[in-house]
């Protein structure tokens, strides 16, 4: 708890929920733990510790700098602590974690010192569980190991780790007689199938290892890049790469096995009650010296056994696993392991949470299971340690904390900074004191002498710790220098707390801006950064016209302290602009006016870092536009931030970000912004974009599956005198005869001027690319003095990344009006699609030298939502090298529809569109028959033993919620159980379908149509004879899934077309799990809904032993929240559902400003009807709640918010699950007619008013059991 207060009412809570028969742990956000069977007494305790690929950014800081007597203690019996923890590079502003020597040396420094902290709190193990790396972190934890020191000599010194088991991979190569000069590509990632599978497609490829057994589906593998995409295509699996593995937990070891067991020979001291595991043998063993470095050298040549090594730990008495961290991995793992038996997992360490928390819950956990823990750690009763008693020195402070309170800048827009010898070299503290006019606060004084203090009481060890002194030293000559330069004519200035720049007063207008862009930095900024302008360059904005900064209106900034900050720009849309594109801003245009991240690094610092021998480079970003492109008139507002400045070796990078808005409506977010500063050698060295063959695999493009195409399309290229006559408008020109006739006056084409950036189309292939459904290659010649690239920028000329987009956006629209998708000018306008998230990656330069650049567009989907768009990936080449890649460019072609394109090219007579038949397998009688009647009808002899009741099959629904009418494609050969098989289905969609009405909208409900995406799914698994596979009788469930929905599905005739892959199966204690993909196609509006999902089979009595979702994180509302909220009987009447498809009756508790995060909480119930007729339907002889039904009991919820927020009208239409946003569930029990009650509860996280916009996280529970979680669940108003 928070406070006392809230103390109270989550106990109160608690003790309510007790006496209602729930588990308060189930609603508790995992604050209250609650155990009915403590598993305490009766079983151990083992301490996990994980593997590499577990890390995380500033992992352990927040341990060490809670609980620093820890690292005190170590500090005394280690020589060189700081070297072994590595805290100079994971740490703050470090490089991060680059090599296998750091992940090694940070892991198991950062082992004990969770160790030690967990028995500083009573709590020892009885077993460890080493995961790879994490079984050495055990040994050194649990003090089996104490040489640490020497360690970290060997691992030091040795070339184990340098170039024989990484780097060069030395093993590998002499394991594959590879030459020399030749490169060794070791690549390692996780597959999610099972080891047999793998081991089944691993034998017959050279070069490729299983490493690591996961979970039952779940491994690791490794080898060559080549034989590893080999392998990944062959499987057909999710292939997730890990970064940093050494050749390891495979016979490439073996090539170093002697001294890579003499590296863990070390003294060996058996821990005292406690049991060790081996992941290579499985089991436990007498820790001794040789014993150890044996089984080391096993996991190093042998792999590991993850399940086998936690299973076996189980079945020896184990029921708690408590990971020391990094991260939560091994946690996972487990729950899949042990899925069904009884234990608890918990880790100490959260890169999502802040590490104190997760301790802290770790420990709830365990007095809950009863097991012994020790909190006089959290309650000293202001005591002190004899190591902190002589550390100390007591004094007066402040009354009030210093908060951090942006300064204004003078007149001319910035403060100047204080001399460079007072400039820390890094982490400065931000302005951040109350000031009073011409006085110097005697509270800095005071701070000063308490940032001393902490000095002497910290200096033991940590980095940051050790520089505390001279930071505040230097914050106190900052602090005094900005009070001087806030001096105008003599006069101080008073900085009120609440002090903000005027929205009406620029910090910076545009003259000066162009100063900064062309001219003298230092009478751009002031003259302590006249320094810069001797430098051979500077980073800079662009000149005109690419300089889009129209205005700066707020700066949060230290002047020249390399650390974090924000500015706030703006950019006017004229009337006249040279790049308007239909009448709207273009989209390169929108990104790039963003720039101004160029002026605050350059007020940050970067100059007197880089001396200018090193320039700015854009790295990567992530665009997502939210609505519509701007128009002239308005002005765009750019608020952007740079988060942190880090350095990779000698490079000097950052890490920003910005939003974008017009009128206080976002126009695009950007996002994974990195940029760099990087010397003529290291641009000069640029491999380019590196793309494996993993990236490169065909796959298959998306279209509806009514798709015909308007015009007749054949290959083509297309020359400057055809690409000068599509800017034109002269259709015919550029395309031919077959766009003669057209009923266009001005069409939008592409454009010229300034913007035309495509000389020639190369090639141009219909059928052609990555994805099969189209392809186009051009180019265009580059001159020393376009435009481009003399005005970006004055001192280092180099093509914008952001034009460079913009070049391969022009590209595909030439494809797309190829296509015949054309409108006229004055009403239409390309722009891109909402909330598609477009990756841009810059890895080379087009400069005043490069000849030609190459734009080469894959198209990834085509369709209709309702007006055409298109996504593709790109490829951009700079004299053959590909210098930038492009994933998710999308564009939209608006001001027309699917069928204001048909009607216009059916008037030209060119082409006849026939709607397309498909042939028909499997029909509507036996689907029917696999629901209720005879299995042997449905799919053939072997399932009569289904026929007559002795033996019962799992069932598909029965009508009304059946939602498959027939298959007319089947992939995989009938009754044989395996990863591969495919399906196509079908569902006719008719106006006047029963669920149209029940639910009160034009739109379909999202239940039906997560229905029509899952049954096929549940067709397939019966025709590969699942139920064949064990003599017990099974029951199907639905797991989980994640999906995105794509266009909105409202009534009317259609054809939905289902396409579904079988793309693993495991299966396990009886158990049968299977994972496919689901695609969706529209007749009418192409592709609608498209994801993931895994199904199992599973035994009465697995069913009934369900325990639910566990420390499922339900918020648990505090008195005065449950005070402002208020319960309701849940409305019959439009714009709610109707009887049929109601999913709630009662609104427990509704809180406009409730839930975790402050923005809505919704809880809903409904009592059981066993006579209810979805139990009849779903399913013939084990009727159970519908998962899809109650999750639309989820989107009910938000329908309420929606009603009560913003007070909507009876005939308001809502849509579920628009903007292409993906959300996903989870289902880990049942509702069955014996069931009581069902409880639902609805957490906002996201509200847009201006758009009528909401999104949740949820979870749903029957009689306090938590069942089933959904998250990114979104509900919008149709305006």
């Amino acid at each position: 708890a928070r406070d006392a207060g809230e103390l109270r009412s989550l106990t109160q809570s608690a003790a309510d929920q007790l006496e209602r028969g729930h588990d308060p742990s189930d609603r508790s956000a995992g604050r209250v733990f609650f155990s009915s069977d403590p598993l305490g007494p009766k079983g151990e305790l083992a301490f996990v510790y994980p593997g590499s690929g577990s890390q995380y950014a500033d992992m352990g800081r927040e341990l060490c700098l809670q609980w620093p007597e820890i690292l005190r203690a170590q500090d005394r019996g280690n020589d060189r602590l700081k070297s072994q923890l590595k805290a100079a590079e994971i740490w703050g502003d470090g490089p991060g974690i680059g090599d296998a020597r750091t992940v090694i040396l940070s892991q198991v420094a950062l082992g004990t010192i969770a160790t030690d902290l967990m028995a500083r709190f009573g709590v020892r193990p009885d077993a460890v569980v080493g995961y790879s790396l994490g079984e050495t972190a055990g040994l050194f934890s649990v003090g089996a190991w104490h040489e640490r020191d020497e360690m970290l000599r060997r691992v030091t010194e040795s070339e184990l780790f340098e170039n024989d088991l990484a780097g060069r991979c030395n093993a590998a190569r002499q394991a594959w007689g590879v030459a020399e000069n030749a490169e060794v590509e070791w690549a390692v990632g996780v597959v999610e199938t099972p080891a047999a599978r793998a081991r089944e497609v691993l034998e017959e490829i050279d070069r490729v290892y299983l490493l690591i057994v996961n979970t039952p589906d779940e491994c690791v593998i490794g080898g060559d890049r080549s034989a590893v995409e080999n392998a990944v295509e062959r499987l057909g699996c999710p292939f997730h790469a890990l970064e940093g593995v050494p050749t390891v937990h495979c016979e490439v070891a073996t090539q170093v096995s002697e001294p890579y067991r003499d590296l863990h020979v070390l003294d060996t001291r058996p821990p005292e009650g406690i049991r060790v595991y081996s992941g290579a043998w499985g089991e436990a063993y007498e820790v001794d010296q040789a014993r150890a470095a044996d089984s080391l050298l096993a996991q190093a040549i042998q792999g590991v056994d993850f399940p086998k090594t936690v299973r076996q730990a189980h079945d020896d008495g184990v029921r708690i696993f408590l990971e020391m961290g990094p991260g939560e991995s091994c946690v996972r793992m487990i729950h899949k392991i042990l899925d069904g038996l009884p234990f608890r997992a918990r880790s100490i360490s959260s890169s999502t949470q802040d590490e104190p928390s997760a301790v802290l819950r770790a420990l709830g956990m365990l007095i809950a299971e009863r097991a012994p823990v020790d909190l006089a750690q959290l309650y000293p009763e202001g005591r002190l340690t004899e190591d902190e008693s002589g550390l100390v020195t007591r004094i007066p402070v402040g009354q009030t904390s210093f908060g951090r309170i942006p300064v204004t800048p003078r007149s001319d827009g910035f403060v100047e900074a204080p001399d460079e010898g007072h400039r820390p070299a890094e982490d400065p503290y931000p302005v951040s004191l109350p000031l009073d006019s011409g006085v110097v606060p005697a509270e800095l004084s005071e701070a000063v002498r308490a940032a001393e203090t902490t000095i002497q009481a910290h200096e033991t060890f940590l980095r940051t710790a050790q520089r505390t002194q001279e930071l505040a030293q230097g914050e106190y000559a900052r602090q005094q220098e900005f009070i001087r330069a806030l001096t105008v004519d003599g006069n101080e200035v008073s900085v009120a707390a609440t002090a903000r720049p005027s929205a009406a007063t620029p910090v910076m207008d545009r003259d000066q801006l162009m100063e900064f862009a062309i001219g003298s930095i230092g009478r751009a900024l002031g003259e302590h950064f006249a320094h810069v302008d001797a430098h051979p360059t500077r980073v800079r904005l662009p000149d005109k016209p690419l300089m889009l900064v129209d205005r700066v209106m707020e700066i949060e900034a230290e002047a020249q302290s390399m650390s974090s900050g924000r500015i706030v720009t703006e950019h006017d849309v004229l009337e006249d602009g040279w790049y308007l594109d239909g009448g709207r801003l273009p989209t390169c245009i929108a990104v790039e006016a963003g720039q101004a991240d160029l002026l605050l690094s350059g007020y940050l610092g970067i100059d007197s870092e880089t001396k200018g021998l090193a320039v700015y480079r854009l790295l990567d970003a992530v665009v997502t536009f939210h609505s519509e492109l701007p128009l002239p008139g308005q002005v765009v507002r750019y608020d952007i931030r740079i988060l942190q400045f880090f350095r990779q070796g000698d490079t000097w990078l950052f890490r920003f970000e910005f939003d974008s808005t017009v009128n206080g409506r976002p126009l695009l977010t950007m996002r994974e912004g990195t940029a760099g500063f990087f010397t003529q050698g290291e641009l000069d060295a640029g491999k380019g974009i590196v793309q494996s063959g993993i990236d490169q695999r065909e796959q298959v493009g998306s279209r509806p599956a009514d798709w015909r195409d308007l015009v007749p399309m054949q290959e083509d290229t297309l020359g400057q005198e055809r690409l000068e006559a599509l800017r034109a408008g002269d259709l015919v020109g550029a395309f031919g005869e077959n766009f003669s006739g057209l009923p266009f006056t001005r069409p939008l084409t592409i454009p010229g001027g300034l913007m035309r950036l495509v000389n020639r189309v190369t090639e141009l292939d219909p059928e052609g690319g990555r994805y099969g459904i189209g392809s186009i290659i051009a180019e265009a010649d580059i001159h020393p003095d376009d435009w481009f690239l003399t005005c970006h920028f004055s001192d280092d000329q180099v093509m914008p990344g952001t034009l460079m987009y913009e070049c391969c956006l022009h590209t595909l629209r030439v494809f797309l009006l190829r296509m015949g998708w054309i409108a006229e000018a004055d009403s239409a306008a390309w722009q891109p699609v909402v909330d598609v998230k477009s990756r841009l990656r810059c890895r080379g330069q087009v400069l005043d030298s490069t000849e030609r650049v190459t734009y080469e567009i894959h198209l990834r989907e085509l369709g209709y939502q309702p007006e055409p768009y298109a996504i593709a990936d790109a490829l951009m080449y700079a004299d053959g090298k590909a210098v930038v890649e492009i994933r998710d460019m999308s564009v939209r072609l608006t001001g027309t529809d699917r069928q204001g394109l048909e009607e216009v090219w059916s008037q030209a007579g060119d082409v006849r569109l026939e709607k397309p038949s498909s042939p028909i397998l499997y029909d509507k009688n036996s689907i029917l028959a696999f629901g209720s009647g005879k299995p042997s009808e449905a799919f053939g002899p072997p399932y009569g033993v289904f026929d007559e009741g002795a033996r019962r099959i799992a069932r598909l629904p029965r009508p009304p919620y059946q939602f498959l009418d027939r298959i007319s494609v089947v992939e995989g050969e009938p009754f044989v159980m395996q990863a591969g098989a495919k399906v196509t289905a079908h569902y006719d969609v008719g106006p006047d379908d029963w669920y149209f009405a029940s639910n009160r909208q034009r739109e379909m409900p999202f239940a039906i149509l997560l229905e029509i995406a899952l049954q096929p799914c549940g067709w397939l698994a019966a025709y590969v004879g699942s139920a064949l596979t064990s003599p017990d009788n099974l029951r199907f469930r639905n797991l989980g899934g994640d999906a995105v929905q794509l266009a909105r599905l409202t009534a009317g005739e259609d054809v939905i077309t289902t396409r579904v892959e079988l793309t693993s199966v495991s299966a396990s204690g009886g158990m049968i799990i299977q994972h496919y993909t689901m695609a969706l196609d529209s007749e009418r509006l192409g592709p609608l809904y498209s994801g993931t999902t895994y199904f199992g089979f599973f035994s009465d009595q697995a069913l009934a032993d369900q325990v639910g979702i566990r420390d499922a994180p339900i918020h648990e509302p505090a008195t005065d929240e449950r005070e402002r909220g208020r319960s309701l009987v849940m409305s019959h009447t439009p714009p709610f559902p109707e009887q049929r498809l109601r999913m709630v009756d009662q609104i427990d508790l509704l809180v406009a400003d409730g839930g975790p995060d402050g923005l809505g909480w919704v809880h809903g119930s409904i009592t059981v009807d066993p006579s209810a007729w979805f139990f009849e339907a779903h399913f013939y002889q084990d009727p159970v709640w519908p998962g899809s039904l109650g999750l639309e009991a989820f989107v009910q919820l938000l329908k309420v918010y929606a009603v009560d927020r913003w007070d909507l009208e009876e005939n308001t239409e809502f849509v579920t699950m628009a903007g292409r946003d993906r959300h996903s569930w989870s289902y880990r029990g049942q509702i069955v007619p014996g069931c009581e009650r069902v409880e639902v509860f609805a957490s906002i996280t996201y509200v847009d008013d201006t758009h009528k916009r909401v999104r949740a996280d949820g979870f749903l529970t029957v009689d306090g059991r938590t069942i089933y979680a959904m998250n990114d669940f979104t509900l919008d108003v149709n305006a």
